[in-house]
């Protein structure tokens, strides 16, 4: 399995990197930038997104709305990271494809949970 963490902050994006190689042992691709990661989206396949809200120029629920667009993207799962429990926000996320959330600081076992459940339904569908 192929993973995309982004998040504004780099050492978040380690830690989320650290937790999918423990917990999946796959490769994991970390940016800042979320021009960046639309970008590696449109050139590789990942088999899901771990995606930082609160982020500059471009929040997290403009990145899902603008990486479902992408071909081969409507279905793989978007997990948002977010210190935010607000239900409008997490409406609007869900509205624009996000998968599921982890709260921040993340869980080990939580993100397993999430994403392996996300990675199910999936494959179900």
């Amino acid at each position: 399995m192929k993973f995309l963490a982004l998040d504004d902050i780099a050492t978040n994006c380690a830690v989320l990197k650290q937790l999918a190689r423990k917990v999946f042992d796959t490769e994991t691709v970390m940016t800042t930038s979320p021009y960046d990661a639309l970008d590696l989206c449109a050139r590789e396949r990942f088999d899901a997104l771990i995606v930082d809200y609160f982020m500059p120029k471009m929040d997290g629920i403009e990145f899902t709305r603008s990486v479902r667009l992408l071909k081969d993207y409507d279905s793989v799962p978007i997990i948002m990271v977010t210190i935010a429990k607000e239900k409008r926000l997490r409406s609007r996320a869900i509205d624009a494809g996000v998968t599921d959330f982890l709260t921040k600081p993340v869980c080990a076992l939580e993100f397993r949970k999430r994403l392996l459940e996300s990675i199910i339904d999936r494959d179900a569908a």
